[in-house]
């Protein structure tokens, strides 16, 4: 397939018509070779969005890319995923919203999982997005509860963000932290979580102490096996990660038009 093809079925992937839209999955999964500088090119378009614009992920490109580069195991997309989601704080909440908190764990970890240390960069960036921040930290997480990361090397890596890697402010990545030790029973971290919530770094609206317990009442390999069928694990098969995704509305929408 030449580029000049292969750009214009990037584009198909934008289409409110799914069978324009699957049309185009398909010849990018069957010319993967092709596909994989174009599908890197979406990413760095994005990336270009000058900080402040007002603008938004207002199609599937981006999206499908991203999900398509993971399961490619695509190295070359880390950094650009990195550097887009350490830009500055609002300008990343404009472009991307809601993919922080539902999809960027299990990009993140998929492209890490030979190597978690891009992951506490991220964590431990302060300039960058707390919502990314927290998404790293799970992403690292995951990693555990799959066997990429031992649970005492998890246990470690926390502890470490316990005694000063993490600045001591409210905010989702102390959150992100307790559910982790809850998820990996790191219960040598007991203190340092009660103190969290003690001095309202974690919020417990969002994942309270009694939820702590309550997966530490499980067995580890419960917790571990509960966090990995949860999250979804690492991005695999796209046609079966697509099953869950909001299409729905958008099809309605382009077939009344």
């Amino acid at each position: 397939m030449e580029k000049i093809k292969m750009t214009e079925t990037l584009k198909d992937l934008a289409s409110r018509l799914p069978e324009v839209r699957e049309r185009a999955l398909e010849a990018v999964l069957t010319h993967r070779e092709e596909a994989v500088p174009e599908l890197l090119r979406v990413l760095e378009l994005v990336k270009a969005v000058p900080v402040g614009a007002a603008v938004t992920l207002n199609d599937w490109s981006w999206f499908l890319a991203a999900y398509l580069l993971a399961q490619f195991r695509e190295k070359k997309a880390l950094p650009i995923l990195l550097e887009q989601f350490s830009m500055p704080a609002a300008h990343v909440e404009r472009l991307f919203g809601d993919i922080l908190w539902e999809d960027l764990p299990r990009l993140l970890a998929t492209l890490c999982q030979d190597d978690p240390s891009p992951l506490k960069g991220l964590t431990e960036n302060k300039s960058a997005h707390e919502s990314a921040r927290a998404s790293a930290l799970w992403g690292y997480t995951l990693l555990a509860s799959l066997g990429a990361v031992s649970p005492g090397e998890a246990a470690a890596y926390y502890g470490e963000l316990f005694q000063g890697r993490l600045e001591r402010r409210p905010s989702h990545v102390w959150t992100s932290l307790v559910a982790a030790c809850a998820a990996l029973h790191a219960v040598d971290l007991r203190k340092e979580v009660l103190k969290a919530y003690h001095e309202e770094l974690a919020d417990p609206h969002a994942y309270s102490m009694q939820e702590v317990l309550r997966e530490w009442d499980q067995t580890p390999e419960e917790s571990r096996k509960q966090l990995a069928e949860e999250s979804g694990g690492l991005v695999g098969d796209i046609w079966a990660e697509m099953e869950y995704w909001p299409w729905l509305e958008d099809d309605q929408e382009a077939m009344e038009e």
